[in-house]
């Protein structure tokens, strides 16, 4: 006759010694915070394993107390809220793309100005999108120009577009790496790369301007496309203006 006093479970008597070992390694784990554990090093006999691995999946993977003994759900939301909203008129002619290198050195000196601490460089590359645009709203200059005299006239058409700007800058913080090139015990090397990073949009605008030149020859055949275009589902005579030239109004000799 069963002992009314003993309190084991039969079951838990009958199991292989090392699904025995396994249940008091989870309390252990449990009680100490849900540490991970992988159920492959695990000392159990060749019975044990067999039935960890049925139960478990023969995956090899690390494990947690809560994947193992539960089911878990995963909620990921994304909250956005529409700050402004504005419409553009500008025409989109060359996009950019290129990987940037920021770099910042950062001098500290104290006991006024009597001790140099030592410097921290800090560096961050990122892939940065550029766009140059011309405006729709502002003024575009047509002016028709013809061949030389006793020469037969082919008739041609000169454009004076906007400036071509550049937008906004993107840059995908997916692609954003951060590195201390130099620095020290003494200094705030987190502090350097975070003045860094906030100054990022500003020195990729400085970085647009710059690139204005690089681009302005592949804007211009864009825009002259577009102008084509444009001019030959608008005007029955387009044909006859066999040449078009553009120049855009921030270029020397340019008309604004």
């Amino acid at each position: 006759m069963p002992d009314p006093d003993d309190i084991r479970d039969p079951a838990f008597e009958r199991a292989p010694p090392g699904i025995k070992r396994l249940v008091l390694i989870c309390l252990a784990v449990t009680l100490l915070g849900g540490l991970p554990f992988v159920w492959s090093v695990l000392p159990l006999g060749e019975g044990a394993a067999l039935w960890l691995r049925a139960k478990l999946g023969a995956t090899g993977r690390a494990l947690f107390l809560a994947d193992a003994l539960g089911e878990r759900e995963v909620e990921t939301a994304f909250h956005s809220t529409a700050v402004q909203v504005e419409g553009t008129r500008d025409l989109v002619l060359v996009r950019m793309t290129q990987r940037e290198v920021f770099e910042r050195t950062d001098r500290v000196r104290a006991l006024w100005n009597q001790l140099r601490l030592p410097d921290v460089v800090v560096r961050i590359t990122a892939v940065v999108e550029y766009a140059y645009a011309v405006s729709l709203r502002e003024g575009w200059r047509f002016e028709a120009a013809e061949g030389a005299e006793g020469a037969e006239r082919a008739k041609g058409l000169e454009v004076t577009a906007p400036a071509l700007t550049p937008l906004p800058p993107r840059v995908d913080l997916a692609t954003l790496r951060n590195e201390v090139v130099d620095g020290s015990l003494f200094r705030d090397e987190r502090g350097a790369t975070d003045r860094l990073q906030r100054a990022i949009p500003r020195l990729a605008e400085a970085r647009a301007r710059e690139a204005i030149g690089v681009v302005r020859e592949s804007a211009r055949v864009e825009a002259e496309g577009f102008v084509r275009e444009w001019i030959m589902k608008r005007y029955a005579d387009a044909p006859e203006y066999r040449s078009l030239s553009l120049r855009f109004a921030d270029e020397q000799g340019g008309k604004f």
